[in-house]
């Protein structure tokens, strides 16, 4: 499969590497340095949408769009609340996640 990178990650394209295959995303950064036994706090940031997809979508579309994205932050507040303190703030032990969906190799962001 193809992968691009876009405005989100463009600082960070020299750190990406290819992911496990049906394991992983398809392009990833683990720092291989970090203590991940140290953190047990988790700041989640809103999941935005990148790309071109707003302009040339239908208002029924988006309100999907916005539902898909909603639901998929959701799932991972859920799923990661499990295992960790979501907090609000960042703070020493915390772990910030931010999650994208991408529509092309536009660079327009959209929440």
């Amino acid at each position: 499969m193809a992968t691009f990178t876009i405005g989100f990650l463009d600082e960070y394209r020299s750190l990406l590497e290819p992911g496990k295959r049906d394991e992983e995303a398809l392009l990833r950064y683990q720092n291989p340095k970090a203590d991940w036994p140290a953190y047990d706090n988790i700041l989640l940031e809103v999941v935005t949408v990148w790309g071109a997809a707003s302009s040339t979508l239908s208002s029924k579309q988006r309100e999907d769009l916005q539902q898909l994205v909603d639901s998929f932050y959701h799932t991972l507040a859920l799923r990661l609340s499990k295992d960790y303190e979501m907090v609000g703030t960042p703070s020493p032990g915390t772990v910030r996640i931010q999650a994208v969906i991408t529509h092309g190799p536009s660079e327009t962001a959209t929440a």
